[in-house]
C-alpha cells in the first residue's frame, strides 16, 4: 500500500479491498449484471458476462482447467440461462438469415448476359 490506512491495520485493509473484489465478481454478482440488462439484446448481454468472467481473472488468476471449470460450475445458472434465452429467440438455430434478392428488370437482366457472354 502507498499510505497507512486511518483505524485500521494494513492486513484488515487488504481483507477489505479482497472481500470486494470478491463481491464484485460473485456469481451473484455476475448475475444481477446480466439480469439487469435484459432491456438489451442477448449477443450484448452474453458479451458483458464474458467480459465480466475474463476480467475477473486479472483479479483472480484462473492458472489451470480446473480452476476455469470451478468458475463455470459457480456461474452455469447464468450460463444456462443465457443458452436457453438463445434458443428460445432462435439465435442459433438454423442457417443465417439471408438478404432478400433484389430484383432485376428484364430488360437490364439481358444486357448483363449479353455482355457477359461477349466479355
Amino acid at each position: 500500500m502507498a499510505h497507512t490506512p486511518l483505524k485500521m491495520t494494513i492486513e484488515e485493509a487488504h481483507a477489505e479491498v479482497n472481500y470486494g473484489w470478491a463481491q464484485a465478481y460473485s456469481p451473484e454478482a455476475l448475475a444481477h449484471a446480466v439480469d439487469s440488462l435484459n432491456d438489451q439484446p442477448l449477443g450484448y448481454r452474453i458479451n458483458i458476462f464474458l467480459a465480466r468472467i475474463c476480467f475477473r481473472g486479472i483479479y483472480f488468476p484462473m492458472m489451470g482447467k480446473m480452476a476455469w471449470l470451478k468458475v463455470i460450475a459457480q456461474n452455469r445458472r447464468t450460463i444456462f440461462k443465457l443458452v436457453r434465452e438463445g434458443f428460445k429467440a432462435g439465435a442459433w438455430r438454423g442457417a443465417p438469415a439471408r438478404v432478400p434478392a433484389i430484383p432485376v428488370p428484364q430488360a437490364e437482366a439481358g444486357e448483363a448476359m449479353a455482355q457477359g457472354a461477349e466479355g
